[in-house]
C-alpha cells in the first residue's frame, strides 16, 4: 500500500536522523576542515563550546528535508519501478538500479535547500569571537559572524542575505550525484539481499535490521567522496575557495591528497550504518502495524 509506505517512510526517516544526527555533525565538521599545512581551513575556528546542543545543530532542518524526501521516495520509486517494468511486468534487478537512481534524482531537489541551512547552522556553531577579527573573509560578513544564526531562521536568513538565492543551492551537482548513487546502490542493494534469503510478507526484524545496514556499508563504501565534496560546496566560504564541483575535486586531490576524500568516513559509516538499520527497521515496524491495524473491522459483531 503506497500510503501506508509514506507514512512508514516518513516515521522511519524522522526517527533515525534525529537519533543518528552527532554522526553527522561529526562528518561535517571533518569534511569542511581543509587538511593544508599552516591553513586555517574552510572555518575560522574548529573550537567548540563543549555545550551538548551543538551536536544538535542543524537537526531540524535535515529533519524538514528527509521527511520531504522520504514521502516523495517511495511514490517516485513505485513510479519509476512500474516505468521500468518489462513488457510483461517483471523488473530485473539492473531495472531496479535505474530506478533507484531516478527515484535519487528526484528526491535530492527537495533536500538541497535544507543541506545548504544544516551545513550554516554547523559551521555557526563552531565559529568562536576570539577567532573573527583575524579571519579575512569576515569584513563582508560581519553581522552574522559576530552574531551567528542560532536557528533554522537565522540561518535561513544568513544565507539570503549574504549569498542570495544561490546560496539554497550551493553543491547541486555532487548532491544529485550522490543522491543517485545512494539509491541505486540502497535500493538495489536492498532488494538483492532480501530476495536473496528468499523471504516473503512480513519479515524478521533483526533480518531486516541487518540487511539496512548492510545495504549502507555498502553506499558508504562508493560514495564518500562525493559527499565530501558536496559538503565543501556548501560552505559559507565555497564562493571564496571554489569555482564549481570539479575545481573543488581538483584543489582537494592537490592541495590535501586522495585521503582528504574519506575525511568523516567513520562517523559517516556510525551514521549511515545505523541509520539504514533503524530506517529499514521502523519502516517495516510502522507498515506491519499499519497493515494489521487495516485488517481490523471495529465495527463488526464478534
Amino acid at each position: 500500500n503506497l500510503v501506508t509506505a509514506v507514512i512508514a517512510g516518513v516515521s522511519a526517516s524522522l526517527v533515525q536522523t534525529t537519533l543518528t544526527y552527532p554522526f553527522e555533525f561529526a562528518k561535517t565538521v571533518s569534511q569542511l576542515t581543509r587538511r593544508i599545512p599552516n591553513s586555517k581551513g574552510v572555518l575560522p575556528s574548529l573550537e567548540l563550546h563543549h555545550q551538548f546542543k551543538h551536536y544538535f545543530a542543524g537537526c531540524g532542518a535535515l529533519n524538514v528535508g528527509n521527511a520531504l524526501k522520504s514521502g516523495s521516495r517511495f511514490m517516485v520509486f513505485n513510479w519509476a519501478s512500474k516505468f521500468m517494468a518489462s513488457d510483461t511486468g517483471k523488473t530485473s534487478a539492473p531495472r531496479l538500479v535505474i530506478a533507484g537512481a531516478m527515484t535519487g534524482f528526484v528526491e535530492s531537489l527537495w533536500i538541497i535547500p535544507f543541506e545548504n541551512i544544516k551545513t550554516t547552522m554547523i559551521e555557526s556553531a563552531l565559529i568562536t569571537s576570539a577567532h573573527l577579527s583575524n579571519h579575512p573573509m569576515v569584513v563582508a560578513k560581519r553581522k552574522w559572524d559576530k552574531n551567528p544564526p542560532a536557528n533554522f531562521l537565522q540561518a535561513t536568513q544568513e544565507i539570503y542575505q549574504t549569498r542570495g538565492f544561490r546560496g539554497f543551492v550551493q553543491g547541486t551537482v555532487p548532491t544529485l550525484l550522490r543522491q543517485c548513487t545512494n539509491s541505486a546502490v540502497r535500493f538495489g542493494t536492498y532488494t538483492w539481499l532480501r530476495s536473496l534469503f528468499g523471504h516473503s510478507g512480513e519479515m524478521n526484524t533483526y533480518l531486516t535490521f541487518t540487511i539496512g545496514v548492510t545495504s549502507s556499508v555498502v553506499v558508504v563504501a562508493v560514495t564518500q567522496p562525493i559527499d565530501v565534496i558536496k559538503t565543501r560546496m556548501q560552505s559559507r566560504e565555497t564562493f571564496y575557495l571554489y569555482k564549481n564541483s570539479l575545481n573543488c575535486a581538483y584543489r582537494i586531490f592537490v592541495e590535501e591528497g586522495v585521503k582528504a576524500f574519506w575525511a568523516g568516513w567513520f562517523p559517516r559509516l556510525l551514521k549511515v550504518g545505523t541509520s539504514g538499520g533503524v530506517a529499514f527497521t521502523v519502516y517495516q515496524h510502522v507498515e506491519n502495524q499499519i497493515t494489521r491495524a487495516l485488517k481490523e473491522k471495529p465495527f463488526q459483531a464478534d
